[in-house]
């Protein structure tokens, strides 16, 4: 292939960069319980949880990515600010320490699934940051202004990256994963804990110049698809942007170049994406029985025993065309089924591209949620939820909720929509297991 021919879009002859990086890291020196530690990424962490976390260990990396807001907070002394203070406190105090040489890191998880156990097997990396326009990092899905402001405060303030952003790649034969399994089963690892998932997480240190230099090589042609931190990735451009006018002693080494990365081949095997729901609460004087019965101008509507059985025909019905769960309170479960001589439905398959038109998420948030009840003014607020218990709570406790329930993305639809260069609604996917913060941090000495 010529250097003027493209590939996804770009010269074949532009190339991903890869490259060790010394981390700082929690000391185990210093403590010996670490798995009391580290966090799941900031935005799937509720406010329960991040109490939790805070009620485990005066050095959590809680205080870091999601610290508590307090009502006297002003511009000098904010999260964001505690955070940067914290940070530094740790490493003067060897809490974390940095690693005396540069290295990637091979980082394996073993989790259960429907009850099968599954192992997925990446690295964790620095990567030259690239804007969207060059086509070699590609995203899938919206970003926010709110989210990205407040990932920017917390950058400028701790000058790090404190936890990887989750990527995936094409790996052909499995040939850049079967390195790192071969690596993993002949040297010793460095790190192993359990999350409250139970997913057990291991973590090997690879210093050796050869081996990085193998899988930079074949990192070079990589389509890169970013699975989780969007607003974190377009965060870190802004960054160096502003840093590229503001630093007279920039390079093209700078530091705030470059991004943590954790890279995970993409292997259906190794894929696991979940369902994140949408629970949504009413406007005031809307009944929820007007909203099943709005709901039939869309749907074919079938009434379930119980939230075990609606899971169940939703999961039978997972290639068989749109369905979705509506679920309000005891004893209210039902399958919904979309008529195919929907009127909005079929405006928005005219009008909607064919990467599109088969997901479930895209249906509901342009044709029910939007086009329907948002339009009618029936919505005050949604919600993006995953855990069934956290979501039985909710239900049973607010009265102005209903959850629409929804099947997992398809990998094969993923990877045709990012493919594409189109943008999902948030949260349209939740790939399982998150990687854990606290790991590694890149920070801009």
């Amino acid at each position: 292939m010529s250097h003027t021919e493209t590939y996804y879009g770009r010269l074949y002859n532009e190339m991903i960069e890869i490259k060790p990086f010394g981390a700082y890291m929690y000391n185990s020196s210093k403590i010996k319980d670490l798995e009391k530690l580290f966090t799941p990424p900031y935005d799937v962490i509720t406010k329960e949880e991040q109490r939790s976390f805070y009620n485990l260990s005066r050095y959590n990396f809680i205080r870091l990515i999601l610290g508590i807001k307090h009502p006297h907070d002003n511009k000098k002394s904010n999260r964001y600010t505690r955070a940067r203070d914290f940070l530094n406190t740790w490493i003067k105090k060897g809490i974390l320490a940095k690693e005396k040489d540069e290295a990637i890191y091979i980082y394996s998880q073993n989790y259960k699934v429907d009850g099968i156990l599954r192992e997925r097997v990446g690295f964790i990396a620095l990567m030259r940051l690239k804007d969207f326009s060059e086509n070699l990092v590609l995203p899938h899905e919206k970003t926010f202004d709110e989210p990205k402001r407040d990932r920017l405060m917390l950058l400028k303030e701790v000058r790090a990256n404190l936890s990887p952003i989750f990527s995936l790649f094409e790996d052909s034969g499995k040939k850049i994963t079967d390195i790192l399994k071969f690596y993993t089963k002949s040297n010793r690892r460095m790190l192993e804990v359990r999350d409250k998932d139970l997913v057990r997480h291991k973590l090997w240190r690879v210093k050796d110049k050869d081996f990085i230099k193998k899988i930079s090589e074949l990192m070079q042609h990589k389509d890169i698809f970013i699975a989780d931190g969007h607003h974190r990735y377009e965060v870190a451009l802004e960054y160096k942007k502003l840093m590229q006018r503001e630093d007279r002693a920039y390079s093209n080494g700078s530091p705030y170049n470059f991004i943590m990365v954790y890279f995970l081949g993409l292997i259906e095997s190794a894929i696991t994406i979940l369902p994140t729901h949408r629970l949504v609460r009413l406007n005031k004087g809307f009944k929820k029985e007007g909203t099943e019965q709005l709901l039939k101008d869309f749907f074919h509507i079938s009434k379930k025993k119980s939230l075990g059985e609606l899971m169940s025909a939703l999961n039978l019905n997972r290639n068989n065309g749109p369905h979705f769960g509506l679920y309000w309170e005891k004893g209210c479960y039902f399958l919904l089924k979309l008529k195919k001589k929907c009127t909005a439905l079929q405006k928005f398959m005219k009008e909607t591209p064919a990467q599109l038109r088969g997901l479930d998420v895209e249906v509901l948030h342009n044709v029910i949620i939007e086009a329907s009840l948002r339009k009618r003014g029936i919505i005050r607020d949604i919600y993006y939820i995953r855990d069934f218990k956290h979501l039985q709570k909710l239900i049973k406790n607010e009265k102005d909720l209903i959850c629409f329930l929804l099947n997992p993305m398809r990998l094969s639809q993923f990877k045709d929509a990012i493919k594409g260069g189109i943008r999902l609604p948030h949260k349209s996917t939740y790939f399982y297991p998150k990687p854990l913060s606290g790991l590694a941090i890149h920070k801009f000495d």
